[in-house]
């Protein structure tokens, strides 16, 4: 099982995303297929089937999964939380595009009921903004819970996707012990892509099973 996180990678560097995804189905040459999504901030999911092309976008949804070998899925961010999951009992896999409007409308809660269950996944959720470095106006920030905000002295706040993450997790019936985070904050970490630094490139985030 191959998970990987991309951010500033000069190996994966190119003029445009295509040639990105060309670049990594080069560099795993045993793929058969690389499917991504055309993120619209929503919670639609889909089932990456065996007529998926070598290079195709499945429509516009925010999650991905499989249950097929030799088949990446593949989403971008640059703030957002991206998550990889993966079975311990068969070959599902999935990535899934999680901003605030993902998490306010659980898509991953979602994409898990398409998968039909959570009891033996392990979770890998990459790098995303961090509690002190994600600033937002009230609308958005009472959109969620009153542990997850820090109002601030300029009438804005801190919104903290982690915890929010978490609380879902939690809710899921997921064991922390089956979630690992990377610690590092996009805005905070140069060597990846921010949109609030504004950067126009996107952080890659693949999962697929070999075996």
């Amino acid at each position: 099982m191959t998970a990987l996180f991309i951010g500033k990678d000069t190996a994966f560097a190119a003029k445009d995303f295509t040639a990105q995804y060309e670049i990594l189905l080069q560099k795993f040459p045993e793929l058969k297929s690389l499917t991504y999504t055309e993120q619209v901030h929503g919670d639609r999911a889909f089932e990456i089937g065996p007529d998926a092309g070598r290079l195709t976008c499945a429509g516009e949804g925010d999650a991905l999964f499989t249950r097929l070998k030799n088949r990446a899925v593949l989403i971008r961010t640059a703030d957002c939380i991206p998550i990889l999951f993966y079975s311990q009992k068969d070959s599902l896999v999935g990535a899934v595009h999680a901003g605030w409007r993902g998490l306010k409308a659980r898509i991953l809660t979602k994409t898990l009921a398409a998968t039909f269950g959570v009891a033996d996944l392990t979770f890998v959720v990459g790098p995303f903004i961090g509690g002190k470095s994600y600033e937002v106006g009230a609308d958005v920030a009472h959109e969620f819970a009153a542990g997850v905000r820090q109002a601030k002295e300029n009438g804005k706040f801190w919104l903290d996707l982690r915890k929010v993450l978490e609380a879902e997790f939690n809710d899921l019936g997921v064991a922390p012990s089956a979630v690992e985070w990377y610690d590092d904050d996009t805005l905070a970490a140069s060597e990846w892509y921010s949109a609030r630094r504004g950067d126009s490139g996107r952080n890659l985030s693949l999962i697929f099973r070999d075996r």
